[in-house]
């Protein structure tokens, strides 16, 4: 996950937007005060990539993009998970020893999985142990 803050002369505030690991826009907020021109320009090229983003702003002379560090603490992960049962803490450790670009896979894999279970009601949920310890977040599911 990237996050960008983006900043201008012509406008006060700053806009906040997320790319997933392929640059995919997946988070938006508008804390910028600005005219309607301003609107309308930022809508009639609404960057929906990271590398759209990066060319808006390469190519003005008033925006900035600051890249903001996202780390994804084991408190999110275990949220999102959403399956509370199993060694919460082996759950932990496990979690602390793989690489923020994994902690993001994960997150970015939890809703295919859920989605995936929800088509196979006879199959529970991995404890959050062994979906970390077995590396499930690399898995792709089969179509139907």
């Amino acid at each position: 996950m990237v996050k960008l803050l983006i900043s201008s002369t012509a406008f006060t505030g700053e806009i906040e937007m997320r790319y997933n690991t392929l640059g995919a826009l997946v988070f938006y907020d508008n804390r910028a005060q600005m005219e309607i021109d301003q609107y309308n320009f930022l809508f009639g090229r609404f960057p929906f990539t990271k590398e759209e983003l990066l060319k808006l702003v390469q190519g003005s002379k008033t925006l900035t993009c600051v890249k903001i560090a996202v780390q994804v603490a084991f408190k999110d992960f275990w949220e999102a998970y959403n399956y509370k049962v199993g060694n919460k803490a082996r759950a932990e450790k496990l979690w602390n020893a793989l690489t923020e670009t994994e902690h993001h896979l994960i997150m970015e894999h939890i809703k295919a999985y859920d989605a995936y279970l929800a088509t196979r009601p006879r199959m529970e949920k991995l404890y959050a142990e062994t979906y970390l310890n077995q590396r499930r977040w690399e898995s792709e599911f089969p179509k139907n």
